[in-house]
């Protein structure tokens, strides 16, 4: 079916922009509304123990060393698209796929969301998400996945001429 456009390669050093969180980037995940995040795993330990590895967004991220610190597999392609109906064949949970997360080393992964609503908290069910081997496609989209891609950045312009135009 395809192959995100990622901007970032697996295995590679970045660091955010924002925070300063250093590390190896583990995955990457495509969501349904044109987000992309990625997993960095931060290379040293904290008192002997490795520190957890944080998530944060594709334009948030400057790559440091485009040399991978591990080889990144060869280029995969999902199967099944973004906004799919589908079901997992080991739970039977279904819903739809609201995301797609490629893996360094453990392959790729599909997030459902389902209708459904926790009737005791009155919220959403939580996503549940799946290997690919997994995936009972149910549906074809129920509408073409076209993320909107924000471009720029900060504006010169002022706060109160931002607020009076919308389309800064």
């Amino acid at each position: 079916m395809g192959k995100p456009d990622f901007e970032i390669t697996l295995g590679v050093l970045v660091q955010d922009k924002v925070t300063g969180f250093k590390g190896i980037t583990l995955g990457r995940t495509e969501w349904l509304h044109g987000c992309r995040r990625y997993v960095i795993q931060p290379r040293e330990l904290i008192d002997g123990k490795v520190v957890d590895a944080l998530s944060f967004d594709e334009d948030s991220i400057d790559v440091l060393d485009t040399t991978p610190a591990v080889s990144p597999p060869d280029a995969r392609a999902f199967k099944y698209e973004l906004g799919a109906k589908a079901k997992d064949a080991i739970t039977e949970y279904e819903g739809t796929i609201v995301g797609r997360t490629e893996w360094l080393h453990s392959g790729l992964r599909y997030h459902l969301q389902s209708r459904n609503m926790d009737k005791g908290k009155g919220k959403p069910i939580e996503q549940h998400c799946i290997e690919e081997g997994s995936v009972i496609l149910l549906s074809d989209p129920a509408y073409e996945h076209n993320p909107k891609r924000r471009e720029g950045g900060p504006s010169d312009a002022t706060a109160s001429q931002r607020t009076a135009d919308p389309s800064r």
